[in-house]
């Protein structure tokens, strides 16, 4: 039975400051995508790809703008990254084929390195013995929208990457009543010839 199911992603749109520094906040939009089947299969990939926004693609001219920009489009990236592996999760089946795979990764290769976009893959997903791909529950792919105060932003080259790193913290609350203060840093390994992702590290203590 073909339902219409709508499906909530994140995008973008609201701001706040904080040190002076726009950090993102996200908010809901809607798409409707049409699922004949309890696998997510290439056709819904495109038709998210189609449908959803996403980052303009980088130059080395970005590695002179201001960090304010260079947050902006880290978060954008973030969150267009996540809607896309979690994808068969807002369906809710939960698994998806070898060609929707394929598309995942083919999409994820434009802002990644494709050894990055396989990393970022395997976070989300395991073969099954029938062939498919099961969505496993994963912590969120960045917690720096989360940053409230001492946000921090340090550019370096290191060998052949640009190196973009953000620091911050955020105040979490424990059993009700207890404030925890939590220190977070995500470095960003930037390729200094194609600008591609190659790698990524994030912490939270």
């Amino acid at each position: 039975m073909v339902g219409e199911i709508s499906l909530l992603f994140l995008l973008i749109n609201h701001y706040h400051s904080v040190n002076e520094v726009v950090l993102q906040k996200p908010v809901y939009y809607e798409i409707k995508n049409n699922i004949e089947s309890n696998v997510t299969r290439q056709a819904d990939v495109v038709n998210y790809l189609k449908n959803a926004p996403r980052p303009e693609k980088i130059t080395a001219r970005f590695f002179q703008m201001n960090n304010e920009t260079k947050l902006q489009w880290i978060n954008s990236l973030n969150t267009w990254t996540s809607n896309l592996l979690t994808l068969s999760y807002k369906q809710k089946t939960y698994q998806i084929d070898e060609k929707a795979k394929m598309e995942i990764v083919t999409a994820l290769s434009n802002y990644y390195s494709i050894d990055q976009a396989d990393r970022l893959f395997s976070v989300y997903y395991k073969r099954s013995p029938e062939g498919t791909y099961e969505y496993l529950e994963t912590e969120s792919i960045s917690r720096i929208n989360l940053i409230e105060k001492n946000l921090k932003i340090q550019n370096r080259t290191e060998g052949n990457s640009h190196v973009i790193e953000i620091t911050g913290q955020f105040i979490d609350v424990v059993n009700g009543s207890e404030y925890v203060t939590n220190e977070i840093r995500e470095q960003y390994f930037f390729s200094r010839t194609d600008f591609r992702l190659i790698n990524i590290k994030r912490s939270i203590r």
